[in-house]
């Protein structure tokens, strides 16, 4: 759960990621439900925040319920200050229970200790340029001791010999040793013969200063780095000097209109509109799974092709029917991406099984044709040869067609400039046994 800020929605077998803004705190469910709570400090709270439902969606109960079954608790952001609640205020950071001591400095100086959550959190703390303030110690209360005691051990007894820690662990401190990134964590120390052992511990509460990034960007890298969740992917850096086919003269309308902006703010947004529409084609080279498999099929409907969706998840990824000036040229397809250099073999099997599958099912031997998108931090043009030898002479053997989506979208700026017609291109694609090269 993140709190303080609106994500996509976002949602597999294996984890659900749900976010609420201030404005909608009033509306949080039990936060002590989820196993990861970040919350988001890294701009200034809306003035008009409620802090009646703030302190009613963020109690004691939340951590005790996050932390004490070992989930984590990540703030970001400088939550030093207050929150006014009815006629009176409260601490940003009052829920958590502890006490924390503050002082207040500025630098740039940054130190990483090692520890494992210096290296979970590394790529988010090389980030952080300078700091305004910096932790020096943290405390539990009487009351919170108590609370915390009967969550991590039971009711609080006469016994002594049991008590509750908390453990101040500074993963990026200042030249003074003073934590300006810091982990806490609350252990279970038993005492026994003059000697302490710990027999238990909550999960970590994190605290983050801000770093370069807007804060939507810090939260998305956090999910993808650190909690392995990557929301849909956005186009990158390098994606955004890359010029799609049709764009150009989408983009001189555009700049025309943006004279006219006041006149014919209506028509702004529509070409704007067109504009993503157009663009949307490139994510074929930076995506995978999923959002490629979709990319693929909308480029090879632009380039003629009728296609059928999967009928049966887990299976091929379409199957595609071309009208030609020689009839009709019918495949099925196996949409691949990668984040390394070369295709996996495992590829071409699967191909070969839905080759038979067609056979089974269509009553017809249909030509596969492997798409795949590789090494994709990389622009196109400086990505290496995707095909090992023993792939490329498979592929010729089994009589697939291989191509890569940077080959697809060439062959679909050929066609729009006249050089190369879609019967061309698909009669090629059909002739090609083994590594497809554009005509």
């Amino acid at each position: 759960m993140v709190i303080g800020m609106r994500l996509p929605a976002f949602e597999d077998d294996s984890v659900r990621i749900c976010s609420l803004p201030w404005s909608r705190i009033r509306f949080a469910p039990d936060l002590r439900d989820f196993d990861v709570l970040i919350v988001n400090h890294l701009e200034p709270l809306p003035p008009d925040l409620d802090g009646s439902a703030f302190r009613k969606s963020l109690n004691r109960a939340v951590p005790l319920g996050v932390l004490g079954a070992a989930g984590e608790i990540v703030i970001l952001g400088d939550a030093r200050g207050f929150i006014r609640v009815n006629e009176g205020k409260m601490l940003l950071l009052d829920w958590i229970g502890l006490d924390f001591e503050w002082e207040t400095g500025t630098g740039d100086t940054l130190r990483l200790l090692p520890h494992e959550l210096t290296v979970r959190f590394h790529e988010y703390l090389e980030r952080v340029k300078n700091w305004s303030y910096s932790q020096t110690s943290v405390s539990l209360s009487s009351v919170a001791r108590q609370q915390w005691h009967e969550a991590l051990v039971g009711p609080l007894g006469a016994d002594g010999a049991v008590r509750i820690t908390p453990r101040l662990v500074p993963i990026a401190t200042t030249r003074f040793g003073h934590g300006i990134a810091s982990a806490i964590r609350l252990e279970v120390v038993q005492s026994s013969a003059g000697m302490d052992s710990i027999i238990g511990m909550s999960g970590w509460l994190v605290l983050l200063p801000s770093n370069d990034q807007a804060p939507d960007d810090a939260v998305t890298m956090l999910l993808e780095q650190v909690y392995g969740v990557r929301l849909l992917v956005s186009e990158p850096a390098w994606a955004s000097a890359l010029i799609a086919p049709a764009q150009p003269p989408l983009d001189a309308e555009l700049a025309s209109l943006r004279k006219r902006r006041d006149e014919l703010n209506s028509e702004v947004s529509h070409v704007e509109e067109q504009r993503r529409e157009v663009r949307s084609v490139l994510s074929v080279l930076y995506s995978i799974g999923p959002q490629l498999e979709s990319g693929v099929r909308a480029l090879l409907t632009a380039l003629g092709a009728q296609i059928e969706l999967p009928s049966e998840p887990n299976k091929e990824d379409g199957w595609a029917s071309i009208a030609t000036s020689t009839g009709a040229l019918n495949a099925v397809l196996e949409i691949k991406g990668t984040q390394g250099n070369q295709f996996g073999e495992s590829g071409i099997r699967q191909l070969s099984d839905w080759v038979t599958r067609g056979i089974k099912l269509k009553q017809a031997r249909y030509k596969g044709i492997f798409i795949g998108n590789h090494a994709i931090d990389r622009p196109p043009n400086e990505r290496p040869d995707p095909y090992s030898a023993s792939w490329r002479t498979s592929a010729a053997l089994h009589e697939f067609a291989a191509i890569t989506t940077a080959q697809l979208l060439e062959a679909h700026q050929r066609i729009l400039d006249g050089v190369l017609s879609r019967d061309d291109f698909w009669q090629s694609v059909f002739a090609t046994n083994g590594v497809y090269r554009l005509p």
